[in-house]
């Protein structure tokens, strides 16, 4: 009986969740060439794989210009794939960099 308060106090910090939602918004110019879930329409070839690292501070769309930059490098049209994660406490951000034919 002395653990059923225990349980009941441990259930409810437990089942609050550490759930949270991030939204990143596009700006109508650059929505244009990426695709996150979605692939061009329009014939492609891929021309590199790129990637993106931020601290822990860096936010998803400080990401996605690191992206972008390096795209204009190569010369792309489009990021095609794009991927957010962790490596450990990182934010990670990949893309393919695809040039339409």
């Amino acid at each position: 009986m002395k653990l059923l308060p225990l349980f009941l106090v441990t259930s409810a910090l437990g089942g609050s969740g550490c759930a949270s939602s991030r939204l990143t918004p596009l700006a109508p110019d650059a929505a244009a060439g990426i695709y996150f879930s979605q692939l061009p329409t329009r014939p492609y070839r891929e021309v590199a794989h790129v990637e993106a690292t931020g601290s822990v501070f860096t936010r998803r769309a400080q990401l996605l210009r690191q992206l972008q930059r390096r795209q204009a490098q190569v010369q792309g049209d489009a990021l095609v794939q794009v991927r957010y994660d962790f490596v450990f406490w990182w934010p990670h951000a990949s893309a393919l960099v695809v040039k339409y034919q």
